[in-house]
């Protein structure tokens, strides 16, 4: 198997369809009020259910008005595959030390052979040598490429460093936040993903190795991998528990006033959603984001968009799975809800 091969197949777009086989709860819908005394949340829920009905794919909504805590909820409690957008929480652990005092953003920390991925970051990109990458940059700078390109070995590098998923699973549990579980590195993920039984220490583990192995994969043994993935509980979150997370970020509870205003500064300069979330806003919006993918079955965004005139600020995640529309599709879908939701809440003042 060549390397391009494998390169596809890592991200979850070569081999046999791999159609998630949780169950599915019925869908269902949550609101701060009743529909029928809030005509316009009524309306909000109809539009989201068709368009989640006519796309074919499995839907996850949450939208909250932080103001008002007007909300809407499509499977509010169903856990979906978070993809990258679970680079939030991981932002918000280490933003969470430094206010502490603990760790500094200026800090250079160097980028080791065993970091380098065969795709999916621009870090591994620039610095391939499989023996020294030979690169140290400032944490800020490995947030800034984990959340602005969604760089999978930066991501990786910000873990090494707050303690690993267990520390931000259990960070988000502390702001009050249930029903979102960080249980991997990305580096995991992927030997998860393509079958690997183990990876190679970090220490002696570098960019030849790991293609090495992972081409050696055949691939009736990558679609089971395939399918175990997409069944396992890990690394998963619902719409309520995404959008909680979104609330404490949006409304400073989360982090120090100098924390939030990183945070949502850096979010706001993501560059991998221009179809989604931000598709169909109003060119100026400002829209703190972060996607998530996984090849052609997972397309998700969430974000806090800042409404204008003064109305406020909305909490919006929207996941979806399924293999049969397309990413462009599902990209699509996104983009409509979040649409719909501003055309609701764009107004100041409506209670």
């Amino acid at each position: 198997m060549n390397r391009a091969l494998w390169f596809a197949m890592a991200l979850g777009m070569a081999g046999p369809a791999a159609t998630p086989s949780m169950a599915v709860p019925a869908a269902t819908f949550s609101t701060a009020a009743p529909a029928a005394a809030d005509p316009d949340l009524a309306a909000l829920e109809a539009r989201i259910r068709r368009l989640a009905d006519s796309s074919g794919a499995d839907v996850g909504v949450g939208i909250r008005h932080l103001e008002t805590g007007r909300e809407v909820y499509l499977a509010p409690d169903r856990p979906f595959l978070m993809g990258s957008t679970f680079k939030v929480a991981v932002a918000v652990r280490l933003l969470a030390l430094v206010d502490r005092g603990l760790d500094r953003l200026d800090r250079l920390v160097p980028l080791a052979a065993g970091d380098i991925f065969p795709s999916g970051s621009l870090l591994s990109e620039r610095f391939r040598d499989s023996k020294d990458p030979g690169a140290h940059l400032a944490l800020r700078r490995y947030l800034e490429l984990m959340l602005i390109l969604s760089d999978n070995a930066a991501t990786d590098v910000v873990l090494r460093q707050i303690g690993g998923p267990e520390a931000v699973t259990a960070h988000v549990r502390s702001l009050g936040v249930e029903g979102m579980r960080i249980d991997r590195t990305v580096m995991d993920i992927y030997r998860d993903y393509v079958g690997l039984a183990e990876l190679p220490p970090f220490e002696s583990r570098n960019l030849d190795t790991l293609v090495r192995l992972m081409s050696a994969i055949p691939r009736e043994q990558l679609a089971e991998a395939q399918r175990r993935y997409h069944a396992s509980e890990k690394d998963r979150a619902t719409p309520r528990a995404m959008i909680a997370l979104l609330t404490r970020i949006g409304r400073g509870e989360a982090l120090s006033p100098a924390g939030t205003e990183t945070l949502l500064g850096i979010m706001r300069r993501e560059e991998t959603g221009v179809d989604r979330i931000r598709r169909h806003l109003p060119k100026g919006t400002p829209v703190a984001n972060k996607t998530g993918s996984y090849g052609t079955v997972v397309t998700n965004d969430v974000a806090l968009v800042d409404l204008p005139d003064g109305a406020g600020r909305l909490a919006i995640a929207v996941f979806t799975e399924d293999r049969a529309p397309s990413e462009a599709a599902k990209e699509r879908l996104i983009a409509d809800i979040a649409r719909a939701a501003f055309e609701t809440f764009r107004q100041p003042g409506r209670e």
